[in-house]
């Protein structure tokens, strides 16, 4: 096994351990049960290397700048649109990456909201941010940070 995670006991919950073996992912119950997973888990890679509007069939799908010569700017689909899907975006080459927002929508990032994200720092490669899509209390849509690593700024 390559990997192992564990996520944490809830009252009246078993405890479910994910490991990452070279066919797949696999669950764990507090029983000792092993079974394989898919989805969401399995993520299809889109390299691009210029402009890019992303779809609402593209949720759920990995985004790269790999073989990029220059800037990137990747559109998000508007939020409302497809509530509760994720994205995940990967600097893999040495571009600045930029993901944005349609003009309802915000992108937010440590409680400020803005209209992109972006990793413009030279030599931060291999690093990603995964965004998922919420409606806020405003009834406006939001990709919010699901998590991330590296220098992701948003402005």
């Amino acid at each position: 096994m390559d990997e192992l995670a564990s996520v944490p006991p809830t009252p009246n919950t078993k405890v479910r351990n994910y490991f990452f073996m070279s066919d797949g992912f696999y669950e764990q119950d507090s029983f000792g049960g092993l079974s394989r997973l898919s989805a969401p888990f399995v993520r299809t890679q889109v390299d691009k290397t210029a402009d890019y509007t992303i779809l609402t069939s593209d949720m759920g799908k990995m985004f790269t700048n790999v073989g990029a010569v220059g800037a990137v700017v990747l559109t998000l689909p508007p939020a409302l649109s497809v509530l509760g899907r994720t994205i995940t975006i990967v600097k893999s080459a040495d571009q600045n990456l930029t993901a944005k927002s349609v003009r309802s929508d915000v992108i937010s990032y440590g409680g400020t909201p803005a209209g992109t994200i972006a990793n413009t720092l030279a030599g931060d490669v291999n690093t990603q941010v995964t965004l998922f899509a919420i409606k806020l209390n405003s009834g406006i849509g939001a990709w919010c940070i699901q998590n991330a690593f590296g220098q992701w700024v948003t402005a």
